[in-house]
């Protein structure tokens, strides 16, 4: 986890919208859950090693990798993100 932090937070910046708008109209929303203090986030995601990234779209689970894979991440994001 520690090795890809500061990888994630570089594109979630990157990825951040350039006018503030509400959450619900953002095309892509980063967030990064500590499972140990919201543990009903693990389980509801089945969360089973970390790091774990999971996108969802419309709700509805996209894509899911376990390990620290900065290219894996970018390419999941890239393949599912519409602007």
């Amino acid at each position: 986890c520690k090795q890809i932090a500061p990888m994630y937070e570089a594109l979630a910046h990157d990825h951040m919208p350039i006018i503030e708008c509400p959450l619900e109209e953002r095309s892509i929303v980063f967030m990064k859950v500590d499972v140990d203090e919201v543990p009903p986030a693990s389980a509801q995601f089945k969360i089973r090693s970390l790091p774990t990234f999971v996108g969802l779209k419309g709700g509805k689970e996209v894509f899911r990798f376990e390990g620290a894979s900065i290219h894996m991440l970018k390419e999941n994001i890239e393949k599912h993100h519409t602007s």
